[in-house]
């Protein structure tokens, strides 16, 4: 069952005096913080003993719980989809999340002004570390239990959906022309950047049209067609910031980026962003894959299909969007780029090897 009172705590906070009812304070500890925030609170029939502020996230004490105000900039139709989403993966049965709490009048949200605010319960633990095989292996089950669970997800009609089923080839052709127009731009070698990225364009863009036409070649059209009459859910943000571990378990949290895909963007982004530290290396990918398919089994075309997802150069266009299309020329956005060209190789090596049967039995 899923523990209530729950805490997202990245530090343990301590008062040196017990705190008496209606007492609110801000970020600083200090006496009569945001009482702007006690009417929105009262729609959920909830009396703050103390908010402390994360922002834009509120943490919430009170008699009964505590919990994660949040207040969020967008169309409340939008709001509505991934609200909707973590209502019904609880009704569903998954339970390792932060828990949406709706409001006296039934509402996913409320509404002061502006402003939408919605309310979780607030999962105590800290950061989930990958480096420790427990806690990855944790990790792996809850994403496969996510994808099980979250399947058969209708949005409601008072939402904009998210739904990216059936759209690769053409995303995948539009960045492909993205990278041939950022060649272009890296040809003056004006600086660090330029330079790796007019050395290994070619490169990356013969990865991606392989990806393609290995995604074309492998039954996708047939396959989008099944995840349509699936409805599955993607969390498209499972990293180690939003996954909160208690000690035995994990809990997912910030659900803003969902969307209704197939399950491989999820699987596929995790490796790739777990492993950009670890340069690709054989024996933390197969367990991944190993405790993933024991859990929740990859049908043959997945297995086809996941190669395509990991060889498409998705990280480097996203660095190069940055860089030049967005302006963002940050030390971040450079190493993310360099990072992608030290570990090309080893990613080349890892991908031959699903050729060769590199999806385990589920392990026993």
């Amino acid at each position: 069952m899923f523990p209530r009172n729950n805490v997202r705590a990245e530090k343990i906070l301590c008062y040196a005096e017990p705190i008496t009812p209606g007492e609110i304070f801000d970020s600083r500890g200090e006496e009569n913080g945001d009482m702007s925030l006690c009417p929105i609170l009262c729609q959920y029939g909830i009396d703050p003993l103390q908010i402390v502020s994360h922002d834009p996230v509120y943490k919430i004490f009170a008699q009964k719980g505590n919990y994660a105000l949040k207040k969020i900039s967008t169309d409340p139709a939008r709001l509505i989809f991934f609200l909707a989403a973590m209502d019904y993966l609880w009704q569903r049965g998954f339970f390792r999340m932060s828990k949406l709490v709706k409001a006296l009048n039934g509402d996913l949200f409320t509404q002061s002004g502006t402003d939408l605010f919605f309310l979780t319960e607030w999962v105590e633990g800290r950061y989930i570390n990958f480096s420790r095989r427990e806690e990855l292996e944790e990790a792996v089950r809850l994403l496969a239990d996510l994808h099980r669970l979250g399947e058969g997800f209708s949005p409601p009609e008072a939402c904009v959906p998210r739904n990216d089923i059936g759209r690769w080839p053409e995303k995948w052709r539009k960045r492909i022309a993205d990278l041939e127009t950022m060649s272009g731009l890296s040809e003056s070698q004006a600086d660090g950047f330029d330079i790796i990225f007019h050395r290994m364009c070619g490169i990356w863009l013969e990865d991606a049209y392989r990806a393609l036409d290995i995604l074309e070649s492998s039954g996708y059209r047939a396959y989008s067609g099944e995840q349509s009459q699936l409805k599955p859910l993607c969390h498209r943000d499972f990293v180690y910031h939003n996954i909160i571990y208690t000690g035995q378990e994990g809990f997912l949290i910030d659900f803003e980026y969902c969307v209704q895909d197939s399950r491989l963007t999820d699987l596929a982004r995790f490796l790739r962003t777990n492993w950009r530290n670890h340069r690709w290396e054989r024996d933390g990918v197969q367990e991944i894959l190993s405790v993933y398919h024991g859990r929740y089994p990859l049908s043959p075309t997945e297995q086809r299909l996941l190669p395509a997802v990991l060889m498409f150069p998705h990280e480097v266009w996203r660095a190069g969007h940055r860089w030049y299309f967005s302006r963002q020329r940050k030390k971040s956005v450079y190493d993310d780029l360099s990072q992608q060209y030290q570990c090309h190789r080893e990613k080349q090596e890892l991908l031959n090897n699903f050729t060769r049967g590199f999806i385990l039995p589920p392990r026993s």
